[in-house]
């Protein structure tokens, strides 16, 4: 069995990324309802966004086991990367891939002249303790939505 791997996010495992984001995001805490279809049709518009589309993809023991995917974006004074999709298997949580994941992407992000990430997460779900607990801290923004 291969060991655990990180590479860049591409087109060759978009298929297994799209099946594990479904799984993921289908589940509690977000019960969110993804198709594989419709989580391939999101994973392939985040790649397609201009600027920078920046990912890596956790391999282990041959199967895809976590992702992080977004954009570089510019903002008034410095390159922020805007993390769109981050997840990790089921059977693979708690086993430090997230960690590994956003350190790695830390890195890359770093060399490439980015100052910050951004993300939304959900409040009082393990998410928001996982980012905190990996450096990240509440910003004051107002989250907005409207129905059409």
């Amino acid at each position: 069995m291969e060991p655990e791997r990180i590479d860049p996010f591409g087109e060759g495992c978009l298929d297994g990324c799209a099946e594990l984001f479904a799984a993921v995001f289908s589940a509690e805490p977000w019960d969110e309802h993804w198709t594989q279809d419709a989580a391939r049709e999101r994973l392939e518009e985040i790649l397609g966004s201009p600027g920078s589309s920046v990912g890596l993809v956790c391999f282990s023991r041959g199967e895809v086991a976590g992702l992080v995917l977004g954009c570089v974006m510019r903002r008034a004074g410095e390159r922020l990367f805007y993390l769109h999709e981050m997840c990790v298997a089921a059977g693979w949580q708690g086993e430090g891939i997230g960690g590994r994941l956003l350190t790695r992407l830390e890195s890359r992000l770093r060399e490439m002249g980015v100052g910050s990430i951004f993300l939304l997460t959900g409040k009082g779900i393990p998410a928001e303790g996982f980012y905190l607990e990996n450096g990240y801290r509440e910003v004051p923004v107002v989250a907005m939505a409207k129905d059409l």
